[in-house]
């Protein structure tokens, strides 16, 4: 029984304790598990929530921040700037405007008074100028005169014609003939001469006319231009009358710092030829033709060449697009001694005025002047009285052939007979100032005396009559 309740209380009490133990352990364990599991929960959430909101506020607050700093720094930066810059550029702009606008009104005003001036200049004197000549004989300076030489453009090459010649004008100069009408006839009869020259020897073909009206026969070589000016010379018989000018217009064919005389010709740089070469090439013409004027030697910008040709060729040398009728052009000219005589062009340098000016510049410093024509020209005649008003002494027409050519010589024909009618209207007209002056002083002397007689002899009638009529009362009484 003892055994049987003991085994039956250990079984009941180990079930007990089990279940008691169990639930208490299962209870406890919860409780700890549930305990410690909320304190780690806790704590690991709370870590992970405060690092969490830690970074997401960080990063909030600084995204918040950064936009919000931006927002303020842009704004206030924005507002700073637009201040600054609003001063800074009302006061640039106003200062750059007035300096501007000043300028351009200054400009604008100059050149609006510039070309104002210079139509009506060229207008008046345009008209002053041809009247002065042609219709009251008064000239423009001191001393009027025909020109002589003229400059007859007889062959032409370069930008002028169609044909391989590379140097522009080759001109005949009768400065040997007597006047002014016998200068114009040689040199159409030398023009005549060296058509049938050509023709003779190239055929009818080359006896085609240029610009200018010279003729433009196929040649090459510049020599061979000059050969067949001297022996029309020799052939119309005018070789102690006529001599040889040319216009190289040298820039036309002036090729990174050489020259290329074929430049009509595919380029080639191999046939190029140096500005001492070209140079010793016109010393040459001059010495083996009776070439006495080069125009535009060389390019309008190798000054050192014009200088050293000037200097040791020992002929006219003419300076057209080295100076382009332009006193700062001329007063470098002067300066460098790169030519010694002025080719004139109105309608280069704009107006009349500054035409003059030019002349003038180039005169007193003992350049010759050569007043020119234009290759694409009018029958308009003013430069044959402007040459003739400004005492130049050379004119540059173009052939004796074409209208718009032949126009300024017949001018000049007309004015020729002008300038000596001219002459002897100043004379007549200083006799007859003298004579008039003479007999008003006689007349206004006689006057005055008659007037003295008439006075006096009333105030001797007057005191003779008063004595008389005292008397006689004297003798009554």
């Amino acid at each position: 029984m003892n055994k049987g309740m003991k085994e039956l209380l250990d079984k009941g009490m180990k079930e007990q304790l089990d279940k008691g133990m169990k639930e208490l352990l299962d209870k406890g364990m919860k409780e700890q598990l549930d305990k410690g599991m909320k304190e780690q929960l806790d704590k690991g959430m709370k870590e992970q929530l405060d690092k969490g909101m830690k970074e997401q506020l960080d990063k909030g607050m600084k995204e918040q921040l950064d936009k919000g700093m931006k927002e303020q720094l842009d704004k206030g930066m924005k507002e700073q700037l637009d201040k600054g810059m609003k001063e800074l550029l009302d006061k640039g702009m106003k200062e750059q405007l007035d300096k501007g606008m000043k300028e351009q009104l200054d400009k604008g005003m100059k050149e609006q008074l510039d070309k104002g001036m210079k139509e009506l200049l060229d207008e008046g004197m345009n008209k002053c100028c041809k009247l002065t000549n042609t219709d009251v004989c008064l000239p423009l300076l001191s001393s009027p005169g025909p020109p002589l030489p003229q400059a007859f453009n007889v062959i032409n090459g370069g930008s002028h014609a169609g044909n391989k010649l590379a140097m522009q004008e080759f001109m005949v100069l009768p400065v040997g003939a007597e006047s002014f009408r016998d200068a114009v006839r040689v040199g159409a009869e030398l023009y005549q001469t060296l058509r049938e020259v050509i023709k003779e020897k190239y055929g009818q073909n080359a006896t085609n006319v240029g610009d200018e009206g010279g003729f433009a026969p196929n040649i090459l070589e510049n020599t061979e231009a000059l050969e067949l000016i001297k022996t029309a010379i020799e052939k119309a018989g005018f070789t102690d009358k006529v001599v040889i000018g040319m216009d190289v217009a040298a820039s036309e064919f002036y090729k990174e710092g050489k020259y290329d005389l074929d430049f009509k010709s595919p380029p080639n740089a191999d046939r190029h030829i140096s500005a001492q070469e070209l140079c010793d090439m016109y010393q040459g013409f001059v010495n083996d033709y009776p070439v006495v004027s080069i125009e535009d030697p060389f390019d309008q910008d190798d000054w050192p060449a014009w200088s050293q040709m000037t200097a040791s060729v020992g002929i006219q040398v003419v300076g057209d697009d080295l100076t382009v009728t332009n006193p700062k052009r001329i007063e470098r000219a002067l300066e460098e001694r790169a030519c010694n005589c002025l080719l004139l062009k109105v309608n280069q340098i704009g107006s009349v005025t500054e035409a003059i000016q030019a002349c003038k510049l180039a005169q007193e410093n003992g350049w010759g002047v050569m007043v020119s024509h234009r290759s694409g020209e009018t029958e308009d005649t003013f430069i044959a009285d402007l040459v003739v008003g400004l005492c130049t002494g050379q004119i540059k027409a173009g052939a004796p052939c074409r209208s718009e050519r032949l126009a300024k010589y017949n001018q000049l024909m007309r004015l020729v007979p002008l300038l000596t009618v001219c002459g002897c209207c100043c004379v007549s007209m200083s006799v007859c100032l003298a004579v008039c002056l003479s007999v008003c002083l006689a007349v206004c002397l006689a006057v005055c005396l008659a007037v003295w007689l008439s006075v006096c002899l009333s105030v001797c009638l007057s005191v003779c009559l008063s004595v008389w009529l005292s008397v006689c009362l004297s003798v009554l009484l």
